[in-house]
């Protein structure tokens, strides 16, 4: 092989080694931009998920030391999205977070359970319901990864069981009285047995427990009246066609 032969064939695969070469970067490139995608991806839904949890603040009682927690959540998100990608946007919302988080020390009001009112709308009752059922499992989320307290953990548990009994209570009862209304007893009283289920799971009955169990009694006794009703009027009606037909036994022996 002469001089230039085998200069020729080292050019090729020089080439061919620079070809493979600039394949391997440009895959792990790709490689790169899909895993950065991705982890951008999964920080923006835990962000999008715990604003949204953060929006019941308004509908619902949510603890100052709470907000603190989602707020953090967020905050952390969007630092794990800073060090992938950072960007103008993300630097002002981290801003803007971290400015919440300064400010919930000042004046943060939040409502308190005592005035806090069950939406009348079924499907409002509802999401309201998905809501709190989220924001459990973010606060477990966050308790697992240290980040909320033992004691706060226990106390916003202890808030959102409450919450979602009083929800559950509210919906069986405005349906118990709409049923009754409507003269549907059979489901008014399935509607408060239903009731007296998510009672009984109560270990600490409250005030408002309280004020459930005398509407539970009130209804009861509504029912039963309109039973003791139905069975009068029975009566009467089966002593009318016995007369009547005693009547019509003594015409016939005439």
């Amino acid at each position: 092989m002469t001089g230039t032969a085998i200069i020729i064939v080292a050019l090729i695969v020089a080439l061919i080694f620079l070809v493979i070469i600039v394949n391997v970067m440009q895959q792990q490139k790709e490689r790169q931009n899909a895993e950065r995608r991705t982890e951008i991806a999964r920080q923006k839904a835990i962000i999008d998920e715990t604003e949204d949890v953060m929006l019941l603040s308004s509908k619902m009682p949510m603890s100052k030391q709470l907000m603190r927690v989602l707020l953090t959540r967020v905050v952390n998100a969007l630092q794990s999205w800073q060090k992938v990608q950072g960007t103008d946007e993300v630097n002002r919302r981290l801003k803007d977070i971290n400015g919440q988080l300064k400010e919930l020390d000042g004046g943060y009001s939040e409502i308190s359970e005592r005035a806090f009112q069950v939406p009348d709308n079924e499907k409002q009752a509802i999401a309201l319901l998905q809501g709190l059922k989220k924001l459990r499992l973010l606060i477990r989320a966050e308790h697992n990864k240290g980040q909320v307290s033992p004691a706060v953990f226990v106390d916003e548990e202890k808030r959102i069981d409450r919450l979602l009994i009083r929800i559950n209570l509210e919906n069986l009862m405005s349906r118990a009285t709409s049923s009754m209304l409507t003269k549907q007893y059979g489901s008014c009283r399935q509607m408060l047995d239903k009731a007296e289920t998510v009672i009984s799971a109560v270990t600490v009955p409250d005030e408002y427990i309280a004020g459930k169990i005398s509407d539970i009694e009130r209804l009861r006794a509504e029912l039963a009246a309109v039973n003791r009703k139905v069975e009068e009027e029975n009566q009467a009606k089966l002593k009318r066609k016995s007369d009547e037909d005693d009547l019509i036994f003594n015409k016939k022996k005439w």
